[in-house]
């Protein structure tokens, strides 16, 4: 309670509910050693504010991370051209599958 209120000033009075929570995610047996493991271990754990579990808590941000990584991405996107050697089609990386012309991006920055 005294590092919370020495080094968390003037934001203690929101981590005080939460320092039982802290001391038992703290105590688990399965606690990591390495830093950034220990931050996001804690990070995952309090996530619930108490309102379920450190287990839990943890459980339902790895599934959240899980479906994020599951989202589909464009991975590809390509574009119909007119090329000055008479193809007219899709695009190939970006440039004219017939001759290598490359599609020139000129990008405006908006104001």
């Amino acid at each position: 309670m005294n590092a919370l209120q020495e080094g968390a000033n003037p934001y203690h009075s929101q981590f005080i509910p939460l320092a039982e929570l802290m001391l038992e995610v703290l105590k688990e047996k399965k606690f990591p050693k390495g830093r950034e493991a220990q931050i996001n271990f804690v990070a995952d754990s309090l996530a619930g504010l108490g309102r379920v579990t450190p287990r839990l808590s943890r459980d339902i941000c790895d599934r959240e991370r899980a479906i994020e990584k599951k989202a589909h991405k464009i991975v590809r996107y390509e574009y119909y051209i007119e090329c000055s050697c008479d193809y007219r089609g899709m695009s190939r990386d970006h440039a004219c599958p017939k001759c290598g012309a490359k599609i020139v991006f000129e990008w405006v920055p908006i104001l």
